[in-house]
């Protein structure tokens, strides 16, 4: 059960992950835009008294300051499993179009499950930190990788709920993660996530549709979104798929958004019977001017 154990940090880690790390980041877009306009600087070279002088005319785009932003969530299902991060996000444009993105928190799991001759317990804190590149600027793509770190705690009983085994240790592995940003229109939104971890051979995948349903002039401090997602995980142990709605309110002048969300779960496992119930899920995103 120890993959599963891993297999399950994924499910609950990259959903949070999913849902809080692209909340403001329409918002953002418009003021990036804004501040690009501000910026943008015209050079022209002026023409001397003489004749046959060329006028040279050349457009310089800036590349925006690097800023910092912090990311936290928390996500839980009927099945015991929780699990909650905080952390900074830094992004550091390198030139137009391409930036350095760094990530990092600290992360807490805790879920338990029935197998067929008894129940397993798991809590485990952790660390994670990735670092790569992001490619474009209002549609954007970004590669990730980095290890994480966890100090795990896991705990079998039997059919009699009695302790049979008790283990505690630390595991390192390496995730690689690709996100890719859309907006069809101004005023609605594409999100897809993919992650593959080299330690449990674990694939995920989540992809998300939002939809700004007020203030699509952008001139309130206040923007609220409706949305639906859907994520399937899984490995040669374990298979899960989740749908559901979500809000998203976010605030401009501070680039504070929060987001909720839930639905229907449904995991099936190599050991032990399948779990169906709800999901429930809350994001946090500030970037940092």
């Amino acid at each position: 059960m120890a993959r599963q154990t891993y297999g399950a940090w994924v499910i609950v880690a990259a959903v949070a992950i999913g849902l809080a790390a692209p909340a403001s980041a329409q918002d953002n877009d418009r003021d990036d835009e804004q501040e690009q306009a501000a910026t943008q600087t015209l050079e022209v070279a002026e023409p001397e008294a003489t004749s046959g002088q060329v006028v040279t005319t050349t457009t310089t785009q800036p590349i925006g300051p690097p800023y910092w932003a912090s990311i936290g969530g928390f996500s839980m299902d009927s099945h015991e499993a929780g699990y909650g991060f905080f952390g900074p996000q830094y992004i550091h444009p390198l030139r137009p179009s391409v930036a350095f993105i760094g990530a990092a928190n600290l992360n807490y799991l805790f879920y338990a499950f029935d197998t067929f001759d008894g129940r397993q317990d798991v809590q485990s804190p952790g660390v994670n930190a990735m670092g790569g590149l992001m490619f474009g600027n209002r549609n954007w793509f970004a590669v990730m990788a980095g290890p994480s770190f966890r100090r795990r705690h896991i705990t079998v009983f039997d059919p009699a709920n009695n302790v049979i085994r008790s283990d505690r240790d630390l595991h390192v592995g390496f995730n690689i993660m690709t996100s890719l940003w859309v907006d069809p229109t101004p005023h609605n939104n594409v999100f897809t996530m993919y992650n593959y971890d080299t330690v449990d051979n674990y694939h995920w995948g989540r992809v998300a549709f939002k939809e700004m349903v007020a203030n699509r002039g952008w001139q309130g401090d206040w923007t609220p979104f409706l949305g639906v997602e859907y994520t399937a995980q899984g490995n040669e142990n374990i298979l899960s798929q989740q749908f559901g709605p979500f809000f998203e309110l976010a605030h401009g002048p501070s680039r504070v958004s929060v987001m909720v969300g839930g639905g229907y779960k449904h995991s099936a496992f190599d050991l032990g019977p399948d779990q169906t119930g709800p999901w429930f899920a809350i994001g946090f995103y500030h970037r940092v001017r």
